[in-house]
């Protein structure tokens, strides 16, 4: 009769406005909280114990295939848990691609947009994320309350990413990432996309603490930073969610370089007047904050991710997966 979430390493990443961030003790109270690695728990090897994929090649394709979400759900019952007893719900965790706006070539907003032309969403979530994320059609996924399509909704456009860069002059980007597993097989996808929208890319891979300690201490470290977070495991309400990137001086000075900016006065100004407003006013205010992110993009979600739970479902009564890393047993029986 209780609620059980885990804070991650992954959830908590980047901190939020205070400008906490994830460190190896983090990472070490996380492993902790899962306790030991059960390599039977699907049966599957390539399933890690937070229940998300690891890389896998298919020697038949020439991707870095994982396996899919309907796969790990068969997989499970093979095992023996009865059909219906795995879910993948859809939540808010994103992975992000953060420029530099307070430097060229990223403070020019034609570059940005092209890079994001430049993705293919649907390989990076089927192929990257096994069928376990969804492409980001706006800062909160389609399940949210508060959900609108953002006025520039970015699908995979080579040639209107290479007649921006084209426009603009660019010819190489500097890709900081950090090395999370969950998303390892997204990562070459992201440069392949790049490359073949005509990028030269200076591609570097660091642990998640080093990665804001290399931006934090250095405005002029990167280009473009592509990396996770999930503050909804701290609540779900928009301005909560939309604050946590857009609002504080550790996100928006010291690593976007976008304050002081046009379009960052203007955030400011939308948040405010939403959080002092109810109902349709603030749905609408919240909605101007969407459209002015996915034009802007200081930092922008590529996807939403989903969370997979496995569960006995002829033994636990009333269980429902939740879509942040943990279990919720509120008003859950047993019956053994």
């Amino acid at each position: 009769m209780c609620t059980f979430v885990q804070v991650d390493a992954v959830a908590a990443e980047g901190g939020g406005g205070h400008g906490d961030h994830c460190d190896a003790d983090q990472h070490q109270q996380a492993a902790a909280a899962r306790g030991p690695r059960r390599t039977d728990y699907f049966g599957r090897p390539s399933v890690d114990d937070v229940g998300q994929p690891r890389p896998a090649r298919d020697h038949d394709d020439e991707d870095p295939l994982q396996p899919s979400a309907d796969g790990i759900v068969g997989g499970a019952e093979e095992d023996g848990l009865a059909e219906g007893s795995v879910a993948a719900e859809q939540g808010f965790g994103l992975v992000f691609m953060m420029f530099n706006m307070g430097l060229a070539p990223m403070n020019e907003v034609k570059n940005r947009q092209g890079v994001m032309y430049a993705l293919d969403y649907d390989r990076m979530t089927k192929v990257g994320m096994a069928d376990l994320a969804t492409p980001a059609t706006s800062f909160l996924q389609k399940e949210h309350p508060s959900y609108q399509e953002a006025s520039t909704v970015y699908t995979l456009d080579v040639e209107k990413a290479k007649a921006l860069f084209a426009e603009t002059g660019l010819t190489s980007v500097r890709l900081l990432a950090s090395n999370h597993d969950f998303f390892a097989a997204v990562r070459p996808i992201i440069k392949e996309s790049l490359e073949a929208a005509g990028l030269t890319v200076n591609y570097e891979e660091k642990q998640s603490a080093d990665v804001y300690g290399t931006i934090d201490s250095d405005p002029n470290a990167f280009d473009i930073v592509v990396a996770p977070g999930d503050p909804s495991v701290f609540g779900d309400d928009a301005d909560l969610l939309l604050r946590w990137w857009y609002s504080g001086d550790v996100w928006t000075d010291t690593r976007m370089h976008w304050k002081g900016q046009e379009s960052h006065t203007q955030m400011q100004e939308l948040l405010d007047q939403a959080v002092a407003a109810t109902g349709d006013e603030q749905q609408a205010l919240w909605g101007q904050a969407f459209d002015l992110v996915s034009e802007t993009l200081p930092l922008y979600p590529l996807f939403h991710r989903k969370t997979p739970t496995a569960f006995d479902a002829e033994t636990l009564v009333d269980f429902k997966p939740i879509a942040v890393t943990g279990l919720s047993f509120v008003d859950v029986g047993t019956t053994q």
